[in-house]
């Protein structure tokens, strides 16, 4: 099948395409990772929740500051990527929602100090995972956090001092990071999801503020689509600006598709982000890592319809893009 004269001129070779495994969250890994490569993608993108990925699992006892992995599960994920043929990408903790919020601040009656070390070492331990699995790296984003207290009383706080509380952190898991080897893939998020890192200007705030060769940046089309509306700007130019700034540090795309105004996580084709342009803006640049696709088990995908058939849809209409 030859390529489509649109993109004829333009190497396709370098980019792979992968499946974050939150999609197949009510089904075995084993059978998930078969359904996957049966779809013929190149790669899973393996998710940090029950029955997947789950850091607790990784663990030989429930003790967040021993840190002790169970290799005997971690050896056998690995098996199982080679057997179906499948790169294991990256790693991506669970975040959203489960109760980890490294930016929660004046939190009574509960304790600051022990939920930021609680969830700086959730971090930490999935680099280690990240690290024991021979995969180095790990996507982290920044949470949702608005609230201080002063003389008693809850306020706001400003969007320089949420970044500044979120430079803190991941400064110091870049520099952990750093001494296990793993690259850190700093996700953007949308302003319904975060309040720290949402935009282009954040993300290259964040990097010139840290200066970590192993704090990366990557995106999230759906959520590129998102800011852009709400900033006012033409999706396609703004995500072209995003991948000429960025270079060499962006290294990895969650690929999914919303109507502009919710983080739906719909597969491409389902909303109004024109993919086709999107394509053509990454080829043209030489983008060499994978595009991963992140769809929502949730909402209007409620199972049923069967993951598998919304991956191999997906699969359908980038090729349909690229070959037709």
């Amino acid at each position: 099948m030859g390529i489509s004269s649109e993109f004829s001129e333009l190497k396709m070779s370098n980019i792979k395409f992968s499946v974050q495994t939150a999609v197949f969250r009510f089904y075995p890994l084993k059978l998930a990772m078969k359904k996957i490569a049966e779809a013929g993608y190149d790669g899973i993108e393996l998710w940090g929740g029950q029955f997947h990925g789950y850091y607790v699992d990784f663990l030989k006892s429930f003790d967040l500051q021993k840190r002790e992995l169970n290799f005997g599960i971690i050896n056998q994920i690995k098996k199982m990527s080679k057997e179906f043929n499948l790169e294991i990408v990256c790693y991506t903790p669970e975040q959203c929602f489960y109760p980890i919020n490294y930016l929660a601040t004046d939190i009574m009656p509960f304790d600051e100090r022990e939920n930021r070390e609680r969830s700086i070492n959730y971090f930490k331990l999935s680099i280690d995972i990240a690290h024991a699995l021979e995969v180095n790296k790990v996507v982290i984003t920044t949470p949702f956090w608005l609230w201080k207290r002063m003389n008693n009383e809850y306020s706001i706080m400003s969007k320089e001092e949420i970044l500044l509380k979120a430079k803190n952190i991941l400064n110091e898991l870049a520099q952990y990071a750093k001494e296990m080897n793993v690259i850190i893939l700093l996700e953007p998020l949308t302003h319904l999801e975060t309040t720290a890192i949402e935009t282009l200007e954040d993300a290259l705030w964040i990097l010139k503020e840290i200066k970590s060769p192993n704090l990366k940046l990557m995106l999230d089309t759906g959520h590129v689509y998102i800011t852009a509306r709400k900033i006012g700007e033409k999706m396609e130019d703004y995500f072209t600006t995003y991948i000429k700034t960025l270079g060499k540090d962006l290294v990895h795309i969650h690929i999914d598709d919303n109507h502009g105004n919710a983080d739906e996580h719909l597969i491409p084709g389902d909303g109004e982000i024109n993919f086709k342009e999107i394509l053509k803006i990454l080829l043209k640049a030489k983008y060499k890592g994978y595009l991963s696709l992140e769809i929502s088990p949730f909402g209007s995908y409620a199972i049923p319809p069967k993951p598998e058939e919304l991956i191999k849809r997906s699969k359908e209409y980038i090729s349909k893009i690229l070959y037709t």
